[in-house]
């Protein structure tokens, strides 16, 4: 198996506004911005860490506005076959959100949902893409799942992404903490919804040299802090984050 299969290649955020979330990740992260060039439809706007192309942003289809969806970060994993894994999801009690599709001169990707409602893209490029420096500041480096049936989310991962399960650890109340990845690579963990107002979500990991700096800047760039700053037991620090439009984020350091 190639080591990009399985792997998150794309971070893609879908916004209601883009000059304030451009404004806002530019100053609060610190990310380079390549703009849509001219005469672009979609407003298609690229982040970058130094040179490195990380991820995306877009104004969210009017469709999608209509049906209530929120704005929202989307993850695309590289997948060997776009239809054949979008085949799997199905299969696996998912639903395709988004049919395979093409991206001119980039490859081919689709949407689907998993059985408790969360998404995920499935991705596969023309040509080999970079994979994202999870030990570089301002790259993502962890993807985790909120979910009412982890035990079902790994089923339904494992079809569509072919992930499975590796370590995993007691985090009280929630049960267990499972974390999953390809067959060479941990990449995230998943764990059990406790609160029932709460709905499935992804949510992604950005690393940072200073949490408490990220945290403050986002709150005087119009964001809101969800949770910490706190340490975690590697001895680093984690805040939730919510920028102006409502998406949530995570940040953390080493």
């Amino acid at each position: 198996m190639s080591k990009r299969l399985g792997r998150h290649v794309w971070y893609e955020l879908m916004t209601t506004d883009i000059t304030s979330a451009l404004e806002f990740y530019q100053s609060v992260i610190g990310w380079n911005l390549e703009s849509a060039p001219a005469g672009d439809s979609h407003n298609y706007n690229v982040w970058k860490v130094g040179d490195r192309e990380i991820g995306g942003v877009m104004e969210m289809p009017i469709e999608l506005k209509r049906s209530g969806a929120p704005a929202h970060w989307l993850g695309y994993v590289a997948v060997d076959d776009v239809q054949e894994a979008s085949r799997r999801a199905e299969q696996a009690g998912g639903h395709v959100i988004v049919p395979p599709s093409n991206i001119a001169n980039v490859g081919l990707f689709s949407v689907v949902g998993d059985p408790q409602g969360a998404a995920i893209a499935l991705f596969k490029a023309i040509e080999p893409v970079e994979l994202p420096d999870a030990t570089a500041p301002g790259c993502f480096s962890w993807n985790e799942l909120a979910t009412t049936d982890p035990a079902a989310a790994m089923k339904f991962y494992g079809a569509a992404c072919e992930w499975t399960p590796t370590q995993s650890h007691d985090i009280g109340p929630k049960g267990r903490y499972q974390m999953f990845g390809p067959a060479d690579k941990t990449i995230g963990g998943m764990f059990k919804i406790s609160d029932e107002n709460t709905t499935p979500h992804w949510l992604y990991y950005i690393l940072v040299d200073d949490v408490e700096a990220v945290a403050e800047r986002a709150t005087t760039m119009g964001g809101t802090v969800v949770s910490g700053p706190m340490p975690v037991p590697d001895g680093g620090m984690v805040a939730q984050i919510r920028d102006p439009q409502g998406v949530l984020f995570a940040v953390h350091s080493s």
